[in-house]
């Protein structure tokens, strides 16, 4: 039996990837959110807009805390922050190179 971040990963394995920077506006993207496999993006508005319509998210983040600012809807998700030393103030602790994180929630 695989775990639920195996079985979410395998899925984003075996997805086709589309790019759709810059051709389309906020409506038609949340209609394609709700059918993609998976969404991967940033710490953006897409990544709000599919975890709201219930698609499945691997959100990248960097210094910004995705507790703060992660997302919330009720797709899928996982979020993957990588914080190298010199961008740490935020978080107010003194990794030796940096700090790669994962967080799953379905």
């Amino acid at each position: 039996m695989t775990s639920p971040l195996e079985d979410f990963l395998s899925r984003v394995r075996r997805a086709k990837i589309i790019s759709l920077v810059g051709k389309t506006g906020l409506r038609i993207s949340a209609v394609i959110y709700e059918h993609a496999a998976c969404l991967v993006t940033g710490d953006s508005g897409p990544m709000h807009i599919a975890s709201g319509v219930g698609a499945p998210v691997v959100a990248l983040f960097g210094p910004t805390d995705p507790k703060l600012t992660g997302p919330r809807g009720r797709g899928e998700r996982l979020v993957l922050q990588y914080v190298l030393r010199l961008y740490d103030p935020f978080f107010r602790q003194e990794p030796s190179v940096g700090r790669l994180a994962f967080a799953h929630h379905s």
